[in-house]
């Protein structure tokens, strides 16, 4: 099934960084599975790894035998990624694609 686009219109956020002779030949929204599950899948098994060492690290007294540093590192990335991989739910209605003739 074919899906049916608006006209091809150029939204004023793609005016700004147009050079002097291109122009917006489609725009259009991404399909939400697709694009949700390709976030998640980027970073998936980098949260399940951080996790499970923040665990081990934590389980095995890492926190209290002077390993507090190596714990907080984990836990930086850990969030850090986490942070990306919700932004993608959370942007998804600000996102638009466009092709241009260059």
């Amino acid at each position: 099934m074919v899906k049916e686009t608006t006209p091809n219109t150029t939204p004023s956020d793609f005016e700004s960084v147009l050079d002097n002779n291109e122009k917006v030949i489609w725009t259009d929204k991404p399909v939400f599975a697709p694009y949700v599950l390709t976030v998640a899948w980027h970073h998936f098994f980098i949260i399940i790894f951080l996790g499970f060492f923040m665990v081990q690290f934590y389980k095995g007294g890492g926190a209290v035998n002077g390993n507090t540093p190596y714990v907080l590192m984990l836990a930086a990335v850990f969030l850090v990624d986490l942070y990306l991989l919700l932004s993608g739910f959370f942007n998804y209605s600000n996102l638009v694609y466009a092709y241009s003739n260059r």
